[in-house]
């Protein structure tokens, strides 16, 4: 089976999701560039803000020519395991991981970054400029302020790969495999739809001092994002407001923490437009309000989450954005149908909840819905609905498509694992147990009766269960994760 190319994102609920997969026969520049001229198209020019690869250098540049306007992230986890391989110095790896992850701000990164590089004498090494060099791509000093929605890694794609796996075998034709890719696709809408319904049923327990504020955030975003949000209700009371200035356009609050009073944080507050802005960038990094800011509308007396600090994209009617590209168009795809049903589904959950509380409107409601059915059926039966078989025949390509040829993909590194050594609980040593250890006053019993652990045919015994034990290695097609986030 030839690579297989998966755009995924997040949804509403911070789940994985996926944009688009195709099989290419090449990993070169060119049908990269192809590949997301062709994702661009489909998306009718919505370019992703963000984009976070393993650092290929085809797909690289290929971004740069198709996405210019988008931040382009490295995996962490890839730099990680190549600092590994290219310097085996774990003194550079433990430092560069903090210059990397933790939250400094630009000058910090920068005197941090020369005093491990002079102390580890590192300053001539070619892999450690080139890497410096690159900078803007993987240093948390550099990347904060730009939505990556909590990404740092791609490592959440390989649970996508992983679930791939489960439907997708290296086996399968090209019918299979849409097929089995398509099974994929509509459990991952299960389970999102399944989150919808959480969301939607019920009320979180309060736990922080500021029931009022957790209420108000509870009811406007999502239950996921809401218990991402909750620790700040507890951390924000840490932070005190140490000065206070106004301006004739925001009022800035200067806070520190009382265990840290050299740390300062700025948090901005527009009041035309009711929007904060902290000096963290937590905000516009995550998408959820830091400590700081909870801590102002703490001060301001605020007991309601202003709209402004609930981002679309995690809110509960996120759905609710993309009516007008789901009601346009003549396409009737199964993934518009299932959108569809979504989003009536939700109007009809909060219709109900409203009739439901008068006895007139209930059953003026249940009129109204029992005549639309009844419609909705005469048009059905009567074949006036355009549905998926009359798009399908349609649409029919001419010819037919047949499977790709197959092709050699690039090799992953796999990861190395460290068997432990097995020892004894009892003496400490090798190549025996508790049951056959001397020390165990029942082994000896065990050895008269000829029923020991080692030796004779019990040994054989032994390796055959630590080879059943061994987990058998299912080979799937090659799969390329890009994680694309859309602002």
């Amino acid at each position: 089976m030839c690579p297989l190319v998966v755009f995924s994102g997040v949804n509403h609920h911070n789940q994985m999701i996926v944009f688009a997969a195709v099989l290419v026969a090449n990993e070169n520049e060119q049908t990269y560039t192809w590949l997301l001229q062709q994702f661009l198209d489909a998306m009718e020019s919505k370019a992703p803000g963000c984009v976070i690869t393993d650092g290929h250098g085809a797909m690289k540049k290929a971004i740069e020519a198709v996405f210019p306007e988008a931040y382009h992230r490295l995996c962490a986890w890839h730099l990680l395991r190549n600092s590994t391989s290219n310097l085996s110095n774990p003194r550079f790896t433990s430092k560069f991981k903090k210059c990397m992850l933790f939250d400094y701000e630009v000058w910090e990164f920068e005197d941090h970054w020369h005093y491990m590089v002079d102390a580890l004498g590192l300053s001539d090494n070619q892999w450690v400029s080139d890497l410096y060099s690159r900078r803007r791509m993987w240093a948390t000093a550099h990347i904060r302020g730009n939505f990556f929605g909590g990404f740092r890694t791609t490592s959440r794609c390989e649970g996508l790969h992983s679930m791939l796996g489960k439907f997708v075998q290296s086996r399968h034709n090209l019918r299979d495999f849409v097929e089995q890719f398509m099974r994929c696709i509509s459990q991952m809408r299960s389970r999102e739809a399944h989150s919808d319904l959480l969301s939607v049923v019920g009320e979180p327990v309060l736990q922080s001092p500021f029931h009022d504020l957790e209420r108000s955030a509870a009811k406007k975003l999502t239950r996921a994002i809401f218990f991402n949000f909750r620790p700040m209700f507890f951390r924000a009371c840490t932070p005190k407001v140490r000065t206070h200035t106004w301006t004739q356009t925001s009022d800035t609050f200067t806070l520190c923490r009382s265990a840290n009073v050299r740390r300062e944080w700025q948090v901005c507050h527009y009041s035309d437009s009711n929007s904060f802005k902290c000096s963290c960038l937590r905000m516009e990094s995550l998408g959820i309000p830091c400590d700081h800011i909870v801590a102002v509308l703490v001060h301001l007396e605020m007991t309601d989450i202003p709209d402004s600090l609930v981002l679309d994209r995690w809110s509960k009617s996120a759905r609710s954005k993309v009516r007008a590209f789901v009601e346009k168009g003549p396409f009737c795809w199964d993934s518009t149908i299932t959108c569809r049903n979504w989003m009536l589904n939700d109007l009809c959950r909060e219709m109900s909840v409203l009739a439901c509380r008068n006895e007139a409107e209930f059953a003026d409601m249940t009129d109204k819905v029992l005549h639309k059915i009844a419609r909705l059926k005469e048009i059905e039966d009567s074949g006036d609905a355009v549905g998926l078989n009359e798009v399908g025949e349609a649409s029919t390509l001419e010819g037919c498509v047949r499977d790709p040829q197959l092709v050699r993909c690039q090799k992953r590194q796999r990861k190395e694992t460290v068997k432990g050594v097995k020892r004894c609980g009892l003496c400490r040593q090798r190549e025996h147990n508790q049951v056959s250890c001397h020390l165990n006053p029942n082994s000896r019993m065990n050895t008269q009766e000829g029923a020991s652990y080692f030796g004779g045919e019990g040994e054989g015994e032994t390796g055959t269960m630590e080879d059943s034990s061994e987990e058998e290695e299912v080979t799937v097609c090659q799969q390329i994760c890009l994680v694309v986030l859309f602002i």
